[in-house]
């Protein structure tokens, strides 16, 4: 009887380091509205400063502890005759969402890039790095 109390008792000690261990990792972070952390945000603005370039997200087809995908829609305004009175234009476009870092305590994706189906006209942006904020 007291060798099936010692293996209760140890199995009890190891039961919570099992449940530790089954718990899934947290998923890497992004700051998709300039201010505030998530995961799968439904909408990235590109252009903090002046609002005019975001991507309008469809579906996050994945987003792992590696990178994130997603598909849907670049708007882009075409700054003309200027960026207060130009015109925004929807591109068909896939995100994606790469090199997690540490940041504040949480990963956090740090580079960004935009394919587009068809090149924009009036340009097309780079991959775009953001430093932990």
């Amino acid at each position: 009887m007291r060798r099936i109390f010692v293996i209760a008792a140890f199995a009890s000690l190891l039961l919570p380091l099992a449940v530790a261990d089954a718990r899934p990792a947290r998923l890497p972070e992004f700051v998709g509205d300039c201010q505030h952390a998530s995961v799968r945000p439904a909408e990235v603005i590109l252009a903090c400063g002046d609002g005019n370039t975001a991507f309008e997200v469809a579906a996050w087809t994945s987003w792992t502890a590696r990178a994130a995908r997603a598909t849907g829609s670049a708007q882009i305004n075409d700054c003309e005759p200027s960026c207060v009175a130009g015109h925004f234009h929807a591109h068909r476009a896939v995100l994606l969402l790469y090199r997690p870092r540490a940041c504040h305590g949480a990963s956090r994706f740090t580079r960004l890039k935009l394919i587009f189906a068809v090149r924009p006209s009036h340009g097309q942006p780079s991959p775009v790095s953001y430093p932990c904020r």
